[in-house]
């Protein structure tokens, strides 16, 4: 079937079942409710040749991650055990590039992609 558009939503992994953390009630459900709708969005409307997608990535360098880390020292330490240091960290993670490239993948690509909720790994801590 010929496409006539592809929905694109970020979500988060912090959406999948997989990952849950303490404190983030509120970010959870959204995420997951992003994903959830993205499901539904697209049994509705691919008959009509329209696919929607969730990205879900992990972990990305971002101001926002880096204040957020940056300002709570126990989660520092975590992460230099787990990485070795923050800058390994930051070298692991995704980057906003990687979203970008796989939006744009999706885009010219959304056959490819069966599953309309697309996880994009990225290095734990």
């Amino acid at each position: 079937m010929e496409s006539n558009g592809v929905i694109i939503n970020i979500s988060s992994d912090a959406g999948l079942e997989k990952k849950v953390y303490p404190n983030q009630v509120p970010y959870h459900s959204a995420k997951a409710g992003v994903n959830h709708a993205t499901r539904a969005i697209d049994l509705e409307t691919r008959s009509k040749g329209v696919r929607a997608f969730a990205i879900a990535p992990g972990n990305i360098d971002t101001p926002l991650l880096r204040k957020t880390i940056e300002g709570d020292s126990d989660l520092v330490e975590l992460i230099e055990q787990k990485a070795g240091s923050l800058d390994s960290f930051y070298g692991k993670i995704l980057k906003p590039k990687d979203v970008a490239d796989r939006v744009m993948n999706i885009v010219q690509n959304p056959d490819r992609y069966p599953n309309p909720v697309i996880e994009m790994k990225s290095f734990e801590f």
